[in-house]
């Protein structure tokens, strides 16, 4: 049997095509038949790279975990102060949310159309928040250790957690109410967390 030969850069256009048309309209509503002709590649080489429409999603995610996560960091290291770091989370949300044209987050809209609870895009989703989780909860400890009189009395993962849901809520309803009046809702309510002078 002859070998496919096929090229990193058919590779990536087929992630780009299917990252592009599973954001903007759906898992469940894209065809790997759409992937297929967008990306102008052939129906083996798509099956080369991706041997099913599942393994692209989990590549989508992955790539879009990592974009994200590096685009927040950077985000929060802008900033010195550890009550600006705290916040930055929160206040990255509206420019971000605007940035997509309030389609929301990738991984909620990927959770709410794969109803396994096994499957690993639901993992991979689950993996993203426990990140952010884990960074919140690093800033939240950052905050505590600046001023220990002032904040000694912080559970750091209760408010890390508190924080995660006002993010998520925040993403959520955004892009439900096609706003971003929730996006600056969630900084007031961040704040009202931690009373930060």
């Amino acid at each position: 049997m002859k070998k496919v030969q096929t090229s990193d850069s058919a590779k990536m256009r087929i992630l780009k095509t299917a990252s592009d048309l599973f954001y903007r309209q759906g898992y469940r509503s894209t065809g790997t038949n759409e992937i297929i002709k967008k990306a102008g590649v052939a129906k083996a080489s798509f099956f080369y790279h991706f041997p099913t429409k599942e393994a692209l999603a989990l590549a989508y995610l992955q790539d879009l975990h990592s974009h994200e996560a590096e685009n927040l960091l950077k985000f929060v290291n802008e900033r010195q102060k550890p009550s600006d770091r705290f916040l930055a989370v929160i206040k990255w949300i509206e420019p971000w949310i605007k940035s997509n044209k309030l389609r929301g987050c990738g991984f909620l809209n990927m959770v709410s159309e794969v109803p396994d609870k096994k499957s690993p895009l639901r993992k991979m989703a689950k993996k993203h928040y426990a990140v952010l989780g884990g960074l919140i909860r690093q800033l939240t400890q950052e905050l505590v250790n600046s001023d220990p009189k002032r904040y000694r009395h912080l559970d750091v993962s209760a408010i890390a957690d508190r924080y995660v849901a006002i993010v998520v809520g925040a993403i959520a309803l955004s892009e439900t109410a096609q706003n971003t009046w929730p996006a600056r809702q969630g900084v007031e309510v961040v704040n009202a967390l931690i009373p930060i002078p």
